[in-house]
């Protein structure tokens, strides 16, 4: 057996499901040496997870992929849940989802790995198959692994930072020894891809619940629906997942009269809501089902890993390049050790009140919650928000900065929340929409000015984008959100004031700084360079700016 040592690596990743294929492509663009290895000799097959959320498609779009995913899949614009046959709620995803992309796309899991494989591989990159971490040691600037090759060679590598996107039985997390906190939920699922006969649309949604029994329905672009069971535990099949089961199922739940046929993909699982106790441990990170794993109902899973390795990706490549020192790296684990958190007990609360077998809950249930959400129109835009993860926000965050004024309404936008989309226009381009603009790896500056004062409007962007120019472009790039025409390619025009307006700035000027995982980082309003240049020194090393 041969044993070979290489040198010191950036980052190697362990794992290479969504979430390692899409920390190693956001690597990849941000030109970060790495290697992304996996114990499995082939991808996987299974379709796995299905349903891709707007926020994850926002992110898609910065990578490039957002078109060959949706050319490949489903848009799946409502989703019913039914209670006895009788709908409680319509969650109409396409004219209640403020997004480019207002519906669940529809994509199996393995479809989507192949996307993003195809898209590392044109940008020169590889998985390193046939390879599996068999040991790892950590020392204060880099970590020790040692790598068994399929045909029993080992290596040792050395890299300044090891991830762990290896699964919910994460070698990583286990080698740390890092406690995976949580419980085993009392419900056993089963799935499989079946041909559906019904009177029902094909491309929405449905769930059918009936006194602590469930059976949903996903469309599929094939022709086909995922269809997936909960079960009690006493009360679960054992062995195959089969026609005869599903179909006992479908004349408990409904819609009464759908046929069924074709079965593939089957199988049973049980349900885990689970956290590891931190997502960093010195120079090691875990991101995805490695760190938390939760109930499959509302579809999360695959988009949350897609969002931790994004999160994870820009702070990372800012680190390894020397312009961020590791309080940045510590804000992944701030800021999605929180939504992991809050995601495990917000579908924890949902499936239990989905399961529900007590005639007494279940009534109540299926009378106050179409109550409520058709009498309160906030809280039925949350539902819709929260399943779509637009709603999601890292206000919290010692990264984020808003400089506040006494004027400031609440229902603007804050630092720490998503940045929103609206329409502009750029000099010899036409009319584009502002998440165009933000594809790049940078930062990106939005200096929104009003028609008010234009000289010292004038005179301040100067100041600004000559300091981003000196300290920052390797960082930063910037723009003059306009309501005035202008021949500058660094202006953008809102003519009718939209974005302005979306941005809390219809009457004054100010600052918006976009992360490159499209979240707020810093909020002004003020068009004034010394609380900016504060938090970018706050935030990032000294250096010498290339392109």
């Amino acid at each position: 057996m041969e044993t070979t040592q290489n040198g010191m690596l950036d980052i190697l990743i362990v794992g290479s499901g969504p979430t390692g294929l899409v920390l190693a492509h956001e690597l990849t663009r941000s030109r970060v040496q790495y290697r992304i290895i996996d114990r499995s000799l082939t991808p996987t097959q299974q379709t796995k997870a299905l349903g891709i959320m707007a926020k994850t498609l926002e992110l898609f779009e910065k990578m490039g992929v957002a078109q060959t995913a949706i050319d490949q899949g489903l848009k799946l614009p409502a989703f019913i849940p039914y209670s006895e046959e009788k709908p409680l709620v319509r969650l109409d995803f396409e004219h209640r989802l403020d997004s480019p992309y207002p519906y669940v796309l529809m994509l199996p899991q393995n479809r989507v790995e192949q996307i993003l494989l195809d898209q590392i591989s044109k940008r020169g990159g590889v998985v390193e198959r046939g390879i599996e971490l068999v040991a790892l040691t950590q020392h204060e600037d880099y970590v020790e692994a040692q790598l068994r090759h399929a045909d029993g060679q080992t290596e040792h590598v050395q890299a300044k930072w090891l991830i762990g996107c290896d699964g919910a039985q994460s070698t990583v997390r286990h080698m740390l020894g890092l406690p995976f906190v949580g419980s085993t939920f009392e419900q056993i699922f089963a799935a499989a891809d079946v041909k559906i006969d019904w009177n029902l649309t094909y491309n929405e949604g449905y769930a059918f619940l009936q006194r602590g029994n469930f059976i949903a329905y996903f469309p599929m672009q094939n022709g086909r629906h995922r269809v997936v069971i909960a079960y009690e535990p006493k009360k679960a099949p054992e062995g195959e997942v089969t026609l005869e089961e599903i179909r006992h199922q479908i004349a408990l739940c409904g819609p009464q009269g759908a046929q069924i046929s074709d079965l593939s993909s089957p199988g049973r699982f049980h349900v885990n809501q689970r956290k590891a106790e931190r997502y960093l441990d010195g120079r090691v990170i875990l991101a995805g089902d490695a760190a938390h794993i939760h109930s499959p109902v509302g579809a999360q899973g695959m988009n949350t890993g897609i969002q931790d390795a994004f999160n994870l990706a820009w702070k990372l490549a800012l680190t390894v390049k020397g312009r961020a020192g590791r309080k940045l790296v510590e804000s992944y684990a701030i800021e999605r050790e929180h939504v992991g958190k809050e995601l495990i007990e917000g579908t924890e609360r949902f499936t239990h009140l989905v399961l529900q077998s007590s005639s007494i809950i279940t009534t109540l249930r299926d009378h106050i919650v179409p109550l409520v959400l058709s009498s309160i129109p906030n809280i039925y835009q949350r539902l819709i928000n929260t399943l779509a993860e637009i709603s999601i926000a890292y206000d919290f965050s010692p990264i984020v900065h808003e400089q506040k004024t006494s004027n400031r309404h609440q229902h603007q936008l804050h630092a720490g929340e998503r940045a929103l989309d609206g329409p502009v226009q750029q000099a010899q381009s036409g009319t584009t929409q502002l998440f165009e603009h933000l594809h790049g790896t940078q930062h990106v500056l939005l200096a929104f000015s009003s028609n008010q004062q234009p000289e010292e409007t004038s005179q301040r962007w100067q100041e600004i984008t000559t300091f981003l120019s000196n300290s920052y472009s390797d960082v930063v790039e910037s723009y003059l959100v306009s309501k005035q025409a202008g021949e500058n390619q660094r202006t953008l025009t809102d003519l009718e004031g939209k974005l302005h307006e979306r941005y809390g700035f219809e009457n004054e000027s100010g600052l918006v700084l976009l992360r490159p995982d499209g979240y707020i980082g810093f909020l002004s309003h003020m068009m004034k360079l010394e609380p900016l240049q504060v938090y970018l020194q706050g935030i990032f090393l000294p250096g010498s700016p290339t392109r």
